[in-house]
């Protein structure tokens, strides 16, 4: 089967870890099926396990080799998932949704507090890279 393309899954982790890597496993099967070659978050070795930016950090690395992004359902709760697929978005990659998105994603960070700020200093992290 022809691939599509390399695909990152997006999703919230935070706060459901004993059962986020079950939900992106699930959505990982289903891409593969279609012939997308897939980048799991929940599966990737992390430079830092222990701090939220270092998991980010690692993450965004992995979704700059991607030419598509998949956002799971609960995406709209995450703040590093909203910053992925803004990044995504900045950057023309295509965004498939696991369900028809209820938020709008400029209306999302212009609510969220530090969300300028974290953007910020994530650039600057993987730009001093």
């Amino acid at each position: 089967m022809a691939s599509f393309g390399k695909i990152y899954i997006s999703g919230k982790i935070s706060g459901i870890e004993s059962i986020a890597p079950a939900l992106f496993e699930q959505a990982e099967m289903k891409l593969i099926a279609l012939g997308w070659e897939v980048i799991n978050p929940t599966t990737i070795k992390h430079i830092d396990l222990d701090s939220w930016i270092g998991c980010m950090k690692t993450d965004i690395i992995e979704l700059m080799k991607c030419d598509s992004i998949f956002m799971l359902s609960n995406w709209e709760t995450s703040k590093g998932a909203i910053i992925e697929l803004k990044l995504a978005a900045d950057l023309g990659m295509k965004i498939m949704y696991e369900e028809e998105p209820k938020l709008n994603i400029d209306a999302v960070q212009s609510e969220m507090p530090g969300f300028k700020d974290t953007l910020d200093a994530l650039a600057e992290i993987t730009i001093r890279k």
